[in-house]
C-alpha cells in the first residue's frame, strides 16, 4: 500500500512591520531633518555661539528643500544675504544709533524694499538673499542698539550661526540618501512614455478589436 506523502509547508519569515521604512522618502527626510538639528546644535555648542536656536532654524528653513542642488543654491543665498545684512546693522547700529529718525528711516526703507525683492520668489531664487538682508539687518539693529559698543559681537554670532546652519543641512543632505532632481526627472519621464507607449498600444488594440476595458485603467494612470 502506497501512502502519499503530504508537503508540509515552511514556515513563513517573519516580516518586521517596519522593515521598509527606510525605503518610503517621508522617513529619510525626517531622518536627515533630525541629524542636521542635531549636529547644528553640537557644532554651536562647541563654537560657544550665543543664540543657538538661530542655526537650528536655519536648518528647519534650508531643508525644506529636498534636493541637493536647491539646498546649495538657498544656502549660497542665506550666507551671503546674512552677511550683507549684517554689516548692514552693525554701520547702522554703529553711527545712527543717537539720532533715531535716521535709524528708523534707513531700517524702515531696507525692510520695504527686501520684502518687495522677496515678493518675486517664486519666480526667481535670487530675491531670496534680498530676504536675508532685511531679515539679518533688523535683527542685528535690534540687539544691538541695547548696547551698540557690543554690535560687532552680535553681527558675527549671527552670522556664524547662519553659516554653521547652513552647511550643516548642505552636508547631511549630501552624505545622506542624497536626491538629485535631475534624475528623478529622467526617471519620471521614461516612465510617462512608457505609459504613453502602452496607451497608443492598446488605443490601437482596442480600436481594432472593440475591446476598451484595459485602455481606461492606462489612461488613468497616464493622467
Amino acid at each position: 500500500m502506497v501512502t502519499r506523502t503530504e508537503v508540509v509547508p515552511v514556515a513563513r519569515k517573519w516580516h518586521w512591520p517596519l522593515e521598509d521604512a527606510p525605503d518610503d522618502l517621508r522617513v529619510r527626510y525626517g531622518i536627515k531633518l533630525g541629524l542636521a538639528g542635531l549636529l547644528t546644535l553640537y557644532v554651536t555648542q562647541v563654537l560657544r555661539l550665543e543664540h543657538p536656536s538661530w542655526a537650528v532654524l536655519t536648518v528647519l528653513v534650508m531643508m525644506s528643500a529636498h534636493y541637493v542642488g536647491s539646498i546649495t543654491l538657498k544656502a549660497i543665498l542665506r550666507v551671503v544675504g546674512t552677511i550683507g545684512g549684517a554689516l548692514l546693522g552693525i554701520w547702522l547700529v554703529g553711527d545712527y544709533t543717537s539720532t533715531p529718525a535716521i535709524f528708523l528711516t534707513v531700517v524702515f526703507f531696507v525692510v520695504a524694499f527686501s520684502s518687495y525683492k522677496f515678493g518675486q520668489f517664486p519666480a526667481s531664487q535670487v530675491p531670496y538673499a534680498y530676504f536675508l538682508v532685511g531679515l539679518t539687518m533688523l535683527s542685528v539693529a535690534t540687539y544691538g542698539v541695547a548696547d551698540p559698543a557690543d554690535v560687532w559681537q552680535t553681527g558675527l554670532n549671527r552670522a556664524l550661526e547662519i553659516l554653521v546652519g547652513a552647511m550643516c543641512s548642505l552636508v547631511v543632505t549630501t552624505v545622506l540618501w542624497p536626491r538629485y532632481a535631475r534624475e528623478e526627472f529622467v526617471e519620471a519621464g521614461q516612465a510617462a512614455l512608457k505609459t504613453a507607449s502602452q496607451l497608443v498600444s492598446r488605443d490601437t488594440e482596442a480600436y481594432l478589436h472593440g475591446t476598451e476595458a484595459q485602455v481606461e485603467q492606462i489612461r488613468q494612470t497616464f493622467g
